[in-house]
């Protein structure tokens, strides 16, 4: 039929474009013959492949999937209420997921249903646990003692709904869309619907257009008015025969999540040398799978073709569901070898990393740390009777009590675990929340912040500056060790317009005295302010304090107005 002919796989003996996996007797010249009329079809313009016997067999083995058609979503895509255009949507890449078997039962009678079907009832709590039907209950949450129903006509009346749309909001570069803010588990490509011309051509300007100013639209997006509209963003990809829109959903604001680490820099000696770096580099380019290779033919290629390589986890499954189902009282099979390859490094990239894996062992040497084995004392073999389980003896959780005193303390028992800073121990509240790290830094300061500057307002003729001082204190210590600079110096700085030019410049003198300025460049690296700058912080305002008229004495009217 001509080059139009599709000829989706050609098997021939011996015919490769690879060099073959094993020695194979030379090939007749028949053989090379129809190996070039082949070669000639294919390169013709036919969609299919030449592969030889080797590399066709470990395809074969392979277990697949269904193939199922596609359905379009089919929407409007509204850039504004005057221009409109018909759009399809279908899936391009979707995560697979395989079938759970937690509510299968192997002992079920052949041929019928082997699910396990769930039985839920609902009881009163009371002695004869008195049944109650499905209809007659109603959700509730605690308030405190009391319980709040909240019913399903409730909730339905506070859902918020919207009807099905696909409304653009606006553009941004794509560089402002990173790859980290995609979510969702598919990838969608949108189209103009069949046989509008109309909207093809509206959309493909659309998308001529985007491409050339290189930015990505935002849109807004709800499948149906059961859902929830979602925010997604639609990419531009233009290919030599088609184009089309990339739409990747994206997170609102409560989706992402904020995390805070210290710097690995910190201290020196975990800074790495020029040349660590430099061989980590040189690792990075050398087993890089992105890189183009050749062919036997000059033609460049990836080392890695997702498309050929299959889902190691879902080629074992099928391999042992097959192996189960002729040989149900057998053991499992071995993990088939070309399965076992997937999870293994490329051998090619593997011995060409030698070099650069050895200098690295070299310069990142690691060492075993013997660990010192448990001391067991009278105490401890006396303590517990032998006849009651280990399980049940009682612990003693003094870091959550907020205590690193080791010693037992009915106090330490009392005590609460600390989820705040409080004002009757600031200090200490403040030291295990750090020591905890169960919480980002900067959160924590923050509530030390408020914490100080309510000490100080509450004052009463200054008998809470002296704890409001300490609290400065150690908040200075640890952003000065965990490195976290700038956001000491800027509460100081407002501290300061705060306290000074008021009755609580009180406490500014006390803290100039104690000498509590910004921290500098010698006592932190990542800090912008030098020392001359850090003691002229303090002299500035003792002099502007000094200049200034004798404060008159305060009266009690005065000191219960600063606590409203």
């Amino acid at each position: 039929d001509g080059p139009s002919t599709s000829a989706r796989v050609s098997t021939l003996a011996g015919a490769s474009r690879y060099p073959p996996a094993t020695p194979s007797k030379p090939k007749s010249p028949q053989q090379r013959s129809g190996e070039k009329v082949i070669r000639e079809i294919l390169d013709g313009g036919v969609d299919g492949s030449m592969l030889s016997f080797q590399q066709v067999l470990p395809l074969l083995s392979h277990f697949q999937s269904r193939a199922i058609r596609p359905t379009a979503w089919k929407a409007v895509l509204e850039i504004t209420p005057e221009l409109q255009i018909p759009i399809c949507r279908y899936i391009k890449v979707k995560a697979s997921v395989l079938k759970t078997f937690k509510k299968l039962w192997m002992g079920a009678v052949p041929d019928q249903d082997n699910a396990v079907q769930d039985v839920r009832s609902y009881h009163k709590q009371d002695e004869n646990e008195t049944e109650v039907e499905k209809d007659d209950t109603a959700r509730g949450y605690m308030y405190g003692k009391d319980i709040v129903p909240f019913t399903e006509q409730d909730e339905n009346e506070m859902k918020y709904t919207a009807e099905k749309c696909f409304q653009l909001l606006g553009f941004t570069s794509k560089q402002n869309v990173r790859r980290n803010h995609w979510m969702g588990d598919s990838v969608w490509v949108v189209f103009s619907q069949p046989g509008d011309e109309t909207g093809f051509l509206a959309l493909s300007a659309f998308i001529q257009a985007m491409y050339e100013t290189d930015t990505c639209a935002i849109v807004r997006y709800n499948y149906s008015k059961a859902t929830q509209p979602r925010l997604a963003t639609l990419i531009p990809h233009i290919k030599s025969d088609c184009q089309f829109l990339v739409m990747v959903i994206l997170p609102y604001m409560d989706d992402l999540r904020q995390y805070t680490f210290s710097s690995l820099t910190q201290s020196k000696k975990h800074t790495p040398t020029d040349e660590q770096l430099s061989a980590v580099d040189e690792l990075i380019d050398t087993m890089n799978l992105t890189q183009d290779n050749e062919d036997v033919h000059g033609r460049p290629e990836e080392l890695l073709k997702p498309k050929l390589t299959f889902n190691p986890y879902f080629q074992r499954f099928y391999q042992c569901s097959l192996h189960r189902a002729f040989h149900p009282d057998a053991d499992l099979p071995e993990l088939n070898p070309i399965i076992a390859d997937y999870i293994q490094p490329n051998r090619e990239i593997l011995n060409a990393s030698q070099l650069v894996l050895d200098k690295l062992r070299t310069l990142f040497p690691l060492q075993t740390l013997a660990v010192p084995k448990p001391t067991t004392s009278a105490q401890d073999v006396f303590q517990q009777p032998s006849d009651e389980p280990v399980d049940k003896k009682a612990r003693l959780d003094l870091t959550a009590a907020g205590s690193s005193d080791q010693t037992f303390s009915l106090a330490a028992l009392a005590t609460a675990p600390v989820t705040t800073i409080g004002t009757v121990d600031p200090v200490d509240d403040f030291k295990t929340l750090v020591k905890r790290n169960d919480m980002p830094f900067s959160k924590v300061a923050e509530s030390m912040n408020q914490r100080i500057l309510q000490l100080i307002k509450t004052s009463f003729g200054g008998d809470l500056h002296r704890k409001a001082l300490d609290c400065l204190k150690i908040l200075r210590v640890e952003s000065v060790r965990l490195s976290e600079v700038s956001s000491f110096n800027t509460f100081l700085s407002v501290l300061r317009e705060i306290v000074c030019g008021n009755t609580s410049n009180q406490f500014w003198t006390k803290l100039v005295a104690d000498k509590i300025s910004l921290i500098c460049d010698e006592e932190c690296s990542c800090s912008s302010v030098t020392r001359e700058q850090s003691d002229n912080f303090l002299q500035e305002n003792s002099a502007a304090q000094r200049d200034a008229s004798v404060p008159q004495e305060e009266s009690a009217d005065d000191l219960l107005a600063m606590m409203d």
